[in-house]
């Protein structure tokens, strides 16, 4: 599941346009409470239902700028990864005494595996080297290790919640170091989604103080 969300995701931006792929990806999280409804029984309160609805909907404003251009075949590996994902996720939650992220090696094997034979490997510049050696040996294991804990702790959808903000800060660094200035659009969505994450983890800490005081 890690595997295939992985090359959803880079197959999908390949074919389709950036604003398709975060589109159907920010409906991740509603297909994880949906897995972990039907197969583990696992019901969300209504409050985060709301909280990932409110989410869905500002982080696909975030993306609407760029929505309708691409091959048709973007959006359906961007549905496979967000199918993934949240497969990927509701499978950790399932084992919380369990350290799932030992599976990534298995998950990015394929992943190189697959990369391997389709080819088109070239030489890169000595920038281009830097840059993708502290993606490959800092950034990315780090996120993917934490994302593959995350589930022992709470549940999957809101781990997958957790992860739209991915949208915002990406947009945010973007900004930052390479001029990219947001459209309106993006802002909104990014206030939407921010302000309800600020308040749905308020209102949790809040309920893990009282439970832990009781």
């Amino acid at each position: 599941a890690f595997g295939l969300s992985q090359l959803g995701f880079v197959m999908g931006m390949k074919n389709t346009a950036a604003g398709n792929v975060l589109v159907i990806l920010n409906t991740s999280p509603v297909i994880a409470a949906l897995i972990a409804w039907l197969v583990w029984k696992e019901a969300l309160p209504w409050r985060t239902w709301v909280v990932i609805l409110v989410c869905v909907a500002g982080a696909t404003l975030m993306a609407l700028g760029e929505w309708g251009r691409g091959d048709p075949l973007g959006l359906i590996m961007a549905g496979v990864a967000a199918t993934a994902l949240a497969l990927n996720l509701n499978v950790a939650r399932s084992k919380p005494d369990s350290d799932m992220s030992l599976v990534l090696m298995f998950g990015a094997l394929l992943v190189a595996g697959v990369a391997a034979l389709a080819g088109g490997a070239v030489m890169l510049s000595p920038r281009d080297a830097v840059f993708i050696a502290l993606l490959c040996l800092f950034f990315l294991p780090a996120a993917c290790v934490l994302i593959q804990i995350g589930p022992r702790y709470i549940p999957a959808a809101e781990v997958s919640l957790m992860l739209l903000l991915e949208t915002i800060l990406g947009s945010f660094l973007v900004w930052l170091f390479l001029g990219e200035v947001p459209t309106t659009l993006s802002l909104i969505g990014g206030a939407i989604v921010f302000s309800a994450l600020m308040v749905h983890g308020w209102i949790e800490v809040q309920r893990y103080r009282q439970t832990r005081s009781a």
